[in-house]
């Protein structure tokens, strides 16, 4: 779910934790934008980074807030995007990929 203006755009993340074992320590690593098409822009993700999400039984899901600075973009404008997720002292991670994703 994304809202808010431009300058200061609230992206809300669920994470949740598929496996079968506690994923301790969970964290949002990184988050990438490629731009893909649209307006040429350079949106800036304003959260830093790694944020925590505490750790997360078998099932469990949680909310997290990244706020990323669209400034120059419009609605035309689109991008890859890459989610670095870890647990368990880095020893369990993932990326997730969305493409033509928008502000």
């Amino acid at each position: 779910m994304q809202s808010g203006p431009d300058a200061s755009r609230d992206w809300q993340l669920q994470v949740s934790n598929v496996g079968t074992a506690m994923a301790n320590s969970a964290q949002i690593s990184y988050l990438t934008l490629l731009q893909t098409g649209g307006k040429a822009c350079s949106p800036h993700v304003m959260t830093t980074m790694p944020v925590a999400l505490g750790s997360l039984a078998p099932n469990q899901t949680v909310s997290s807030d990244l706020i990323i600075n669209f400034t120059g973009c419009d609605n035309s404008s689109k991008f890859t995007i890459n989610i670095g997720l870890s647990a368990n002292s880095g020893a369990t991670s993932t990326t997730i990929t969305r493409n033509n994703y928008r502000k």
